[in-house]
C-alpha cells in the first residue's frame, strides 16, 4: 500500500513539475510574443506617424507654394492693370502733342530716314492731319517725291519708302509705342518665372 502511494506520488510530482515546465516555458513564449507583438505595433505606428508627418509636411510646401504663385500672379496682375493705365495715357499724350512736339518729332523722323534713304524717290507716309507739316519739312530737306496722307493711325509719324533704294522705314509714332509696350509686356511676363520661381512640388 505504502509503495503504490510513493508510486502514485512520484508520479504526481512528476506530471507537477513537467506541468511547471510546461507552464514556465508557455509564459515565457506569451512574453516574447506580447514583447515582439508590442514591438511591432511601436513600428506600425512610427511608420504611421513619420508618413503622417510626411504627408502633412508636404501638403504643408504645396499650400505655401500654391499661395506665393497666387500672391505673385495678383501683383502681376496689379502691376499690369497698372501699366495699361499708363499705356493709356501714354497713348492720349502721343495723340496730344503740341504742334511744336509733332513737328519736331516728324523733322528728326524724316531727316533719320533721309540719312539712309536719300532724298529722291521718296514717299512720305503720313497721317491726314500731318500732310501740310510733313509736305512743308520736306521741301525744306529736299526730298524729291510725294506724300500720301492714308495713315489710319492716330498717332501719327511717317513711313518712308525709296522706291531707288527699295527699302521701306515704319517711324509712325504707333510703331513705336507697340514697340515699347511689347517689350514693357515681355517683361512683366517673364517676371513669373524668374526671381527664384516656385514649384507646387517643392
Amino acid at each position: 500500500m505504502k509503495e503504490m502511494e510513493s508510486i502514485i506520488k512520484r508520479i504526481m510530482d512528476d506530471a507537477e513539475k513537467k506541468s511547471r515546465t510546461i507552464l514556465e516555458r508557455g509564459q515565457r513564449a506569451a512574453e516574447t510574443l506580447r514583447a515582439q507583438t508590442k514591438r511591432r505595433v511601436e513600428e506600425e505606428k512610427e511608420r504611421m506617424r513619420q508618413q503622417h508627418e510626411r504627408a502633412m509636411s508636404l501638403m504643408e510646401k504645396r499650400i505655401l507654394a500654391t499661395a506665393r504663385l497666387t500672391a505673385k500672379r495678383a501683383y502681376l496682375e496689379a502691376k499690369e492693370e497698372v501699366l495699361n493705365e499708363a499705356f493709356e495715357r501714354a497713348r492720349e499724350a502721343l495723340q496730344n502733342l503740341s504742334a511744336e512736339e509733332r513737328s519736331a518729332y516728324l523733322a528728326k523722323a524724316l531727316e533719320k530716314a533721309v540719312g539712309e534713304l536719300g532724298r529722291e524717290n521718296i514717299v512720305l507716309e503720313c497721317a491726314p492731319q500731318d500732310k501740310d507739316l510733313v509736305v512743308s519739312l520736306a521741301k525744306k530737306m529736299g526730298v524729291v517725291g510725294h506724300v500720301q496722307p492714308t495713315m489710319r493711325s492716330s498717332l501719327g509719324g511717317i513711313i518712308v519708302s525709296s522706291k531707288k533704294v527699295g527699302q521701306r522705314m515704319d517711324l509712325s509714332l504707333e510703331r513705336m509705342f507697340n514697340v515699347k509696350k511689347m517689350q514693357l509686356r515681355e517683361k512683366l511676363a517673364e517676371m513669373l518665372f524668374t526671381d527664384g520661381g516656385v514649384d507646387a512640388e517643392q
